[in-house]
């Protein structure tokens, strides 16, 4: 299965609440990648190219192949369910595609006389009090509030607006004017499948350039087993609903179609961000010493640091389509309002810089079943960066992809998102192989495999030592009710700074994993889980492990839903620390760690009262065996429980 979770798009991962991607790498273990933020609903099945369906994340090689082929020989797709068809995918992998997939109609069968909008309503709040709230440290209370609208007309147009308040910040109410939200974001989507303008975009948007060496917005988490990850390039503009509140451009952008052949898109930007600023000595004026990209903005401190730092960029893509060959000219050039200060450690990257432009060639091309993709970017020092990948489709039942990667210490890009075990495309040299086999109709073996080498000093590695991830997975699947997997993971990496000069401490990471479901009934589906956990370096060694049991009932005609589990862990430390998935309240979901001694019970239940209201009532309590309090600093809980209430609303219409 090239995509190996079944969970519910989302725009933000409420993970990004409570860890550190730039620590956290291990989260590419994770049956949950990128797929559900990246694709949005938004795969047109029946008009995405070849290297849409791939960087998707959705669909193996063999199976973008055969849905090419498909429409090349009998048209446009009329349901998802014709993919059972080809041979290539079963049940349980189309049930899993309903969540990301379109199968938009033909030009003559568009309906322009009926749009469809949705309005929704979520709100969490956390039923202990930390001491940010006992100590009024916060500005404003501990409800976590959504609100979202969104209307669209299939061919036409798409338009949509929301609301947010992160727990602890404060609603900002005045006489005669409805309460203002601390973050607010819209988007008006305008396109179509004909004419010299295809797409309009003002308010919120993504952009997306050749493999990420310059920009690449969406949302990328470390490795994973599908050869098709090894691609990041899709579409180049995306409208932007997300719940990340940096990540995206503010402005307009527009796509024109020049000629058969020829494609050109354009952006203009000015966007806001926190930032910490400090007067530069030698210059006398203020200086960005930290951007600030949390979100959140509850305290003094963070208010001080709100949107005090402006972002103007802009761009363009000119692509060119040659038969089975795709050319990309980018060019993206992006300045602050205010300069960075300069870090004088030697052993720290440049950082990024006031005023930059970024050039880059991309290329794509397929021959029997062969992708090839590269990119090479340089700055306006001619600093560059270079990637670039081959996928290819041994056997139907065989696919591999191999990439390599070069960042040099003094490229940098705001808004890079390319391949690699860091964020951004700097300071990183590296090689990646994923595969996936499919023995029979019940069998098939997942492996992925990723070494690099970080830290330089100008040209000079620092560190001889290679940092590598191993992934290895197993899968049974029998008729579609029973489906198991084993999981082996492995990781060694330096640290720390000191831990590469020293040239001998390598921290090391292992995980093993079995993974079971089972459909008994029509709407029942039963999971369990057990994971060990290992971490170590010199002669030190922590110990975990974790399991979980799980019950999710969704019979249609009964307009009722529910999902039960129940989570048992026990960990050394921080370090040894498991994670697992876990959906919250449709749309959403959340990947914490586990850390401790200790359980933890959720509880999601979903009401369908009227045909077009969905109702969802959430709770979730963990309890530890080995602490008295939990959290640290003002977010900090006295005592071994903490519990939460989650509450949601989508109304269509």
């Amino acid at each position: 299965m090239s995509m190996f979770c079944l969970c519910s798009s989302l725009a933000q991962t409420e993970l990004l609440d409570h860890t550190d991607l730039e620590e956290n790498n291990d989260l590419a273990s994770i049956e949950t990648q990128a797929a559900s933020y990246n694709s949005q609903k938004s795969v047109k099945l029946n008009s995405a190219q070849l290297e849409e369906l791939l960087s998707s994340g959705l669909f193996t090689i063999s199976q973008s192949d055969a849905i090419m082929n498909h429409r090349k020989k009998y048209g446009s797709f009329l349901c998802l369910e014709e993919l059972q068809q080809l041979k290539c995918f079963t049940k349980a992998e189309l049930r899993s595609l309903s969540d990301f997939v379109i199968i938009e109609a033909g030009l003559g069968e568009l309906n322009f006389t009926h749009s469809r909008s949705n309005i929704s309503i979520r709100h969490h709040r956390l039923i202990e009090n930390s001491q940010a709230y006992s100590q009024k440290t916060y500005a404003g209370s501990p409800d976590y509030l959504l609100i979202r609208y969104r209307v669209n007309k299939t061919g036409f147009y798409d338009i949509g607006f929301h609301l947010e308040k992160d727990s602890g910040e404060k609603l900002i109410y005045q006489k005669g004017v409805l309460p203002r939200f601390d973050h607010q974001r819209f988007y008006l989507n305008f396109y179509k499948s004909h004419g010299p303008i295809r797409q309009i975009v003002l308010g919120d948007f993504r952009i997306n350039m050749g493999q990420g060496l310059i920009s690449n917005t969406r949302f990328n988490i470390g490795n994973n087993f599908n050869p098709s990850g090894l691609i990041r390039r899709g579409q180049s503009i995306y409208k932007f609903s997300g719940l990340d509140e940096n990540r995206f451009h503010r402005g307009v952008a527009t796509k024109m179609k020049l000629s058969k052949s020829i494609h050109i898109t354009s952006y203009l930007s000015h966007k806001k961000y926190d930032a910490l600023l400090i007067e530069d000595e030698s210059t006398d004026q203020d200086s960005i010493s930290s951007l600030q990209l949390s979100g959140y903005h509850r305290t003094d401190t963070e208010l001080t640091r709100k949107k005090n730092v402006s972002v103007l960029s802009y761009g363009s893509i000119i692509d060119i389509k040659v038969k089975n060959t795709q050319i990309g000219l980018n060019q993206q050039s992006y300045k602050f309002n205010h300069p960075f200060l300069i870090h004088k450690s030697a052993l720290r990257p440049q950082g990024l810089s006031q005023n930059t432009s970024l050039f880059s060639l991309d290329i794509r091309t397929d021959w029997n079943s062969i992708l090839f993709c590269g990119e090479w970017a340089f700055n306006d020092q001619l600093k560059h960066a270079l990637v670039f990948g081959l996928i290819t489709s041994l056997d139907p039942r065989f696919d591999i992809g191999l990439s390599y990667r070069d960042y040099s210490p003094s490229y940098s890009s705001f808004f890079s998102g390319a391949i690699g075990q860091s964020s951004s495309a700097q300071n990183e040299r590296g090689l990646r192989l994923a595969l996936t086999y499919a023995l029979n109709k019940q069998w098939s073996i997942q492996y992925s495999f990723d070494t690099w080498l970080k830290l330089k000093s100008k040209n000079a590695f620092i560190g001889s030592k290679l940092s590598s991830e191993n992934l290895l997975r197993i899968t049974y699947s029998d008729k579609n009710f029973l489906k198991v997997y084993l999981l082996f993971s492995s990781r060694q990496f330096p640290k720390s700074v000191e831990d590469v000069l020293l040239k001998a401490i390598l921290h090391k990471s292992h995980s093993l994993r079995l993974h079971c479901s089972y459909l008994p009934l029509k709407g029942i589906e039963l999971r369990s889980r057990l994971e060990f956990s290992r971490y170590s370096y010199t002669a030190h060694a922590e110990k975990g492990i974790l399991t979980y049991y799980e019950i999710v009932y969704k019979i249609t005609q009964h307009k009722i839903r529910a999902r039960f589990r129940m989570t048992l862990f026990e960990t050394t430390s921080h370090e040894s620390r498991i994670y697992a998935y876990e959906q919250t309240v449709p749309g959403y979901y959340a990947i914490p760690s586990y850390s401790g001694s200790g359980y933890k019970v959720q509880l999601i239940i979903g009401l369908k009262p009227l045909n077009n209201l969905n109702i969802d009532l959430g709770y979730t309590r963990i309890s530890y065996y080995d602490r008295n309090e939990i959290g640290s600093g003002m977010d900090k809980i006295m005592g071994s429980e903490k519990s939460q209430l989650q509450t949601q609303m989508v109304y269509s219409f």
